[in-house]
């Protein structure tokens, strides 16, 4: 690995000390996307918070893998989705028509992803998104306005966060007695924001609370792990900008061969939450009733 980069088991022992080792601990790399269609820079159609789960030792091996990917030539210190897009940061290279005449550049850099891409393909780790959708997010604001920024928070954003944490909580809470996790989100100026939030979520939220160890913040240039979030988040936006931009979608899919779980975070959905939170829930905040089992 590189000199500065941090290791799986550093970044579990963050968390969980001598206990890093229970194969019940799980760790999330948090990302979150903020997905804008319109060129005033509102968010008009989804917002997404993304996150990829797995053990110590699946992390650990994706840890591996990663570095050893970046490391292939032609090298690249990190990964981010953007600097891929734009060719910019560590792509900027592919930018150099001496070495990579047109159309090389390009699809070396696009080679260089999809390696990373087959890392996550191959793992075992699990992603699990939530979308906000804006036109549900508003209408459920409309009709329950108090009861929204109580629950989930003041924005879309919030929403898709707070709503993140719980069925991440409920994945591991599922899986074991003993299971617990714990959050890793990019260190950036939103750190404190995600950890406020957090920390809200679980205050209001005790019963779920109890399989959460905490959240943590890293500069993604040196934890591989919030790089693969990154790119989870990316290939979710893809797909959901392409095929289901209404929300309307499966929850449970292979992505590519990725284990991934989308939450579309749509009236029923909301609707449901709030039900579990104690509000009296009266008509559907549209014209019609959410249809019982969605």
């Amino acid at each position: 690995m590189s000199e500065y980069s941090l290791s799986a088991v550093e970044v579990f022992q963050f968390f969980f000390g001598d206990r890093w080792l229970d194969d019940e601990k799980r760790i999330a790399m948090l990302c979150t996307a903020y997905i804008d269609d319109s060129s005033d820079g509102k968010q008009e159609k989804y917002v997404i918070a993304c996150a990829l789960i797995g053990s110590q030792q699946e992390w650990t091996r994706v840890f591996v893998l990663w570095e050893d990917a970046l490391r292939e030539d032609p090298e690249i210190k990190y990964f981010h989705s953007k600097e891929w897009r734009s060719l910019s940061g560590e792509f900027s290279q592919f930018k150099d028509v001496l070495k990579w005449p047109k159309p090389s550049g390009g699809e070396a850099a696009n080679k260089k992803r999809d390696s990373l891409c087959k890392i996550l393909i191959k793992s075992k780790l699990r992603g699990i998104a939530v979308s906000a959708m804006m036109p549900d997010y508003k209408r459920i604001r409309e009709a329950y306005p108090n009861e929204v920024v109580s629950f989930f928070g003041k924005g879309p954003f919030e929403a898709a966060f707070q709503s993140l944490i719980f069925e991440c909580g409920k994945e591991v809470g599922e899986a074991s007695e003993a299971s617990v996790i714990g959050f890793i989100c990019d260190e950036n100026q939103n750190a404190v924001e995600h950890t406020q939030l957090y920390l809200q979520f679980k205050k209001k939220n005790p019963q779920t609370a109890k399989v959460l160890a905490g959240i943590g913040h890293f500069d993604d240039k040196f934890n591989p792990g919030v790089q693969a979030a990154d790119l989870m988040a990316h290939i979710v936006n893809q797909f959901i900008s392409k095929y289901v931009t209404d929300g309307e979608c499966s929850e449970e899919f292979p992505l590519d061969g990725i284990s991934v779980k989308i939450c579309a975070f749509k009236e029923p959905y909301a609707l449901a939450l709030l039900k579990a939170n104690g509000v009296q829930i009266r008509e559907a905040a549209n014209e019609e009733k959410p249809q019982p089992g969605a």
